[in-house]
């Protein structure tokens, strides 16, 4: 739904402030991301979770075992790396033709007021942003959204199952989900296990591709809701 982001100097005050506000406090959240590890999953969570949301534990076996979306996770990953992807949660906000990179893992209280600035039309011009982000890949009917491909302000986000800052991030977007309507806000939400970090997240996110071929877009999305607070306790 976007063409290669402008870069444009110079920004509208208050809507740089925001955006400043969001880096920083992003920044924060994340800064010790990388020094933290999550334990292993226990071995029945995905084959349960799935099965609460209406995947047979067989057809989801044979899924993983046949590896059939592991190319569609790798792909994910190498786009968010080659679009500036370091840390998880990788998210980005598309005003328009307009991209930029949220910090870490905000709160709804941080990432409402810049939703409401571009809603109300006072986007301005947006921060000069790293070049890869002319790297993202376009969002297509492909992608799980939630909310109209149309919308004026779409987060895209690029997120790690096994990342307690994913999963705490996740709570911020079921917040705006609540708070905006579909023609709004929308969410797109692709794949980025920190392999290093979280080495099973890879086949849980392999495993949520499955349930969608499965049992469709609302089981994917319930199965986030439910791996995520499973992986966060």
């Amino acid at each position: 739904m976007f063409s290669s982001p402008n870069r444009k100097r110079g920004l509208s005050t208050p809507i740089a402030v925001i955006i400043a506000g969001v880096l920083v406090a992003g920044a924060v959240f994340a800064s010790g991301f990388l020094t933290g590890n999550r334990g292993p999953a226990e071995a029945n969570m995905i084959e349960e979770l799935a099965t609460e949301v209406g995947v047979k534990s067989n057809d989801l076996s044979r899924c993983l075992d046949d590896g059939q979306f592991t190319d569609q996770v790798e792909a994910d990953v190498q786009n968010a790396t080659l679009s500036g992807g370091q840390g998880t949660p990788f998210s980005l906000v598309i005003a328009g033709e307009e991209v930029f990179e949220l910090g870490g893992a905000q709160p709804f209280e941080n990432l409402k007021p810049l939703i409401d600035e571009i809603l109300a039309g006072n986007l301005g011009e947006v921060p000069e942003q790293n070049e890869a982000l002319t790297n993202l890949r376009p969002i297509s009917p492909t992608d799980h959204i939630q909310g109209s491909p149309d919308a004026p302000v779409i987060i895209l986000e690029y997120s790690d199952i096994d990342c307690p800052f994913c999963a705490r991030f996740h709570q911020t977007m079921k917040q705006v989900r609540a708070t905006y309507d579909d023609d709004q806000v929308a969410w797109v939400f692709r794949h980025f296990p920190l392999d290093n970090l979280h080495p099973e997240a890879r086949r849980k996110a392999e495993a949520a591709e499955c349930v969608a071929e499965l049992a469709g877009e609302e089981a994917f999305w319930d199965y986030l809701n439910k791996i995520f607070i499973a992986s966060d306790q």
